[in-house]
């Protein structure tokens, strides 16, 4: 949740709208999503918890795989009929935290359009 919240922020910053947060179906989650200049983006985060100057022992973005990617690009279909969406207009980006809690710094990657 404390990824969410920075990716939150730090969107927000970058001129985009929350529109949900957390968008939850059997099939899969998004974690959030957004809108800018009339697109829907729906962003997948990912945190990692270490220390500044240091490397995690695994970069987040090994999660975005293509089975994750099916798995939320499907559940934007589902968002998109749950709400009745008529919108062609759409991408999945990604978020990418590094928290180091000790300092409360994070460091943070956007990904656009790596999917949609």
């Amino acid at each position: 949740m404390l990824g969410e919240s920075i990716a939150c922020r730090y969107l927000q910053e970058c001129g985009y709208r929350i529109v949900t947060r957390n968008f939850l179906r059997k099939g899969g989650e998004i974690d959030i999503v957004a809108e800018k200049e009339g697109r829907l983006h729906f962003v997948e985060v990912k945190t990692v918890s270490c220390e500044r100057g240091r490397e995690p022992a695994w970069h987040p973005v090994e999660n975005l795989h293509a089975a994750k990617l099916r798995r939320v690009t499907s559940t934007v279909y589902n968002y998109l009929a749950t709400f009745h969406v008529k919108r062609e207009d759409w991408q999945i980006d990604a978020v990418l935290v590094r928290v180091d809690r000790f300092h409360k710094e994070a460091d943070i990657e956007f990904y656009e359009a790596i999917g949609g």
